[in-house]
């Protein structure tokens, strides 16, 4: 049949070849977020500098523009500009690894002691060199020695845990105070790092949207005369990035997180959920909450820090919420290994000197759903054996479960299933942080636990048990909670022990003046339920300002050796916690 038009029918397999290309162009063309939004978000927050790695010419000595016209780089080695964040629809710069960087030589635009430096990063790099120097140079101000006046951010090793990306500014005549992300960002996938530092000291590092760790320096200045370098620095031994850099941009204000969210989503990416962290990010207090004045002294009420502390952590990472039995002359103490995320045990003649390396005897698992993370166990011996009750963490949530022992050593879990979850209004979503004597008049277990948030608990509740694993909740928890008229412990109490002395029960708990600083108390009731009456020398173990637990004393276990008590608790700096120790001599706590 002859056709009803001359035109010429075109077919199929041609329409489709030619329609494609100018499809896919269009798309590229009217796709807001690949060609305007991400860039309109970027200069609302007026970068210093910002550079994009869009140039036409990326070899040895060629220009590396940056979008303010102000501070163009140089690029060095064997350096190329590929295919960027595919929803911003730029460029990166791909660094070889050995000998390839970006230089920008030094401006006063970049005295900054607040800032924030922001970047986009992809690598598949083997990220294992711990501190600095680490395993790689993301961007770099580095000079050299500790605390002299630089900042750097690094890819390497946290903690035992490998691909964390790392921020590390080093006040002048303070300390290098480093941050680490959670591990696993080596991945291939693009990943995008915001870190802010104010002048006073505050530093957040965020990741994919999410803040993953924060806290507080020294607050001294951080700016020098170096020149910034991007993707390697030859200054820093050698440690050169292999991968791909774009968008890196400097400001001169601390982006908070609702600017880095909107950044992140303009380039077609929603904020990360991150799993229990590795590092829990435990924020600085506000400016108006200042750290604690080292004139308030770190302890009172006859308890005094063992100047050598911390006693247990450091090279392992960090250590924290532990139990400890003191059998024959030997102390053991199971502690929350926190790069394991795992128990472990230790041992000690004197309770300073601990065996090296922990021995982890109970393990995560994720077949169970609830314990992904294992922590914060409390151990009770008994004729029959060893029991343990701990955290086990999951989704977001706390639980506790139960195991038992022979010798303390090999556990056996006597559920598969939690005998402890947050069921009532104020546990919230956790449960967690047990401690248990054995009562053997009324022939029950009894368990003082914190309930609340999964960060840090709200408050302490009890509960008793024949077996061990049927727990009956007490019907007025809380049983203990901050006091509102309290300073230092008006926002949480949690996290304690119970010790029966002379007809009362005394508690040691942690009290917390805001969500990132806690300090150490203690209380006694005649039953250990009610009618609390808190030591009028509270707090009795304060932060040690710009010392290893310059920010926070959490998690108290103290013994009575016959002459004088040990108290062993995790003192947090930054995103590393250890263990130390006070003591106090003779038996008497000066309640009376």
């Amino acid at each position: 049949m002859k056709p009803t038009s001359d035109r010429t029918i075109m077919p199929a397999r041609t329409f489709f070849s030619l329609m494609v290309p100018f499809l896919i162009c269009q798309i590229l063309l009217i796709s807001p977020a690949a060609r305007g939004d991400y860039a309109r978000e970027v200069l609302k927050d007026s970068p210093v500098a910002w550079w994009r790695f869009r140039d036409s010419a990326c070899t040895d000595g060629a220009a590396a523009k940056d979008e303010t016209g102000r501070h163009p780089g140089v690029y060095h080695g064997k350096t190329t500009v590929e295919g960027g964040v595919a929803g911003i629809g730029g460029r990166a710069a791909k660094f070889d690894g050995r000998t390839a960087y970006v230089e920008v030589p030094n401006h006063k635009d970049f005295a900054l002691n607040t800032l924030s430096i922001e970047c986009w990063f992809r690598s598949t790099q083997v990220w294992t060199k711990p501190n600095w120097p680490a395993s790689a140079t993301l961007i770099s101000k580095a000079t050299n020695g500790a605390g002299s006046s630089d900042w750097v951010l690094l890819g390497g090793s946290a903690e035992g845990q490998n691909g964390v990306a790392m921020s590390r500014p080093g006040p002048t005549k303070g300390s290098d105070y480093p941050l680490a992300s959670p591990p696993g960002l080596n991945d291939g996938k693009w990943h995008h790092l915001v870190w802010t530092r104010s002048a006073g000291g505050e530093n957040r590092l965020y990741i994919d949207g999410t803040l993953t760790s924060g806290g507080r320096d020294s607050g001294g200045a951080i700016s020098n005369g170096r020149p910034i370098q991007i993707g390697g620095d030859p200054f820093l031994k050698g440690k050169y990035f292999d991968g791909r850099l774009g968008e890196v941009a400097i400001y001169k204000t601390t982006l908070d997180k609702s600017r880095i969210v909107a950044h992140l989503k303009a380039a077609g990416m929603q904020p990360r959920k991150f799993p229990t962290p590795r590092v829990q990010p435990r924020m600085p207090a506000s400016p108006k909450q200042p750290p604690i004045s080292p004139a308030a002294g770190e302890t009172s009420g006859g308890w005094k820090k063992f100047e050598g502390n911390p006693v247990m952590g450091g090279k392992y990472g960090t250590c924290f919420d532990i139990s400890v039995l003191r059998e024959g002359d030997t102390y053991r103490m199971w502690l929350s290994w926190r790069p394991k995320k795992s128990v472990a045990l230790v041992e000690s003649k004197d309770g300073i000197h601990w065996s090296e390396p922990p021995k982890i005897v109970l393990g995560p698992r994720k077949e169970t759903g609830w314990e992904d993370d294992i922590n914060r166990p409390v151990v009770v011996k008994r004729r029959d054996g060893y029991h343990m009750w701990y955290t086990g963490q999951a989704k977001g949530r706390s639980r506790i479960g139960y195991a038992t022992s022979p010798d303390g050593v090999t556990w056996k879990r006597m559920s598969d299933k939690p005998v402890l979850s947050p069921a009532k209004p104020w546990e919230k979503v956790a449960v967690m942080c047990p401690h248990v004597l054995w009562d053997a008049n009324a022939k029950q277990f009894r368990m003082w636990y914190s309930g609340g948030e999964q960060l840090e608990p709200n408050a302490i509740g009890h509960a008793t048990s024949p077996d061990g694993v049927t727990w009956t909740k007490n019907k007025a928890n809380p049983v203990f909670v901050p006091d509102p008229k309290i300073a230092w412990e008006k926002h949480k109490v949690t996290a304690c022990q119970v010790e029966k002395r002379d007809g009362w029960h005394v508690m040691f708990y942690i009290g917390f003046r805001d969500e990132e600083h806690a300090q150490i108390g203690m209380a006694r009731s005649r039953d250990g339920i009610t009618n609390w009456q808190r030591h009028r020398a509270n707090p009795i173990v304060r932060p040690g300002k710009n010392k290893w637990d310059h920010d926070a004393c959490y998690k108290p276990y103290a013994i009575f050796d016959g002459k004088k008590w040990l108290l062993w608790y995790n003192g947090r700096r930054g995103g590393l916690e250890q263990i130390g120790v006070v003591l106090h001599e003779g038996e008497d706590l000066g309640f009376d």
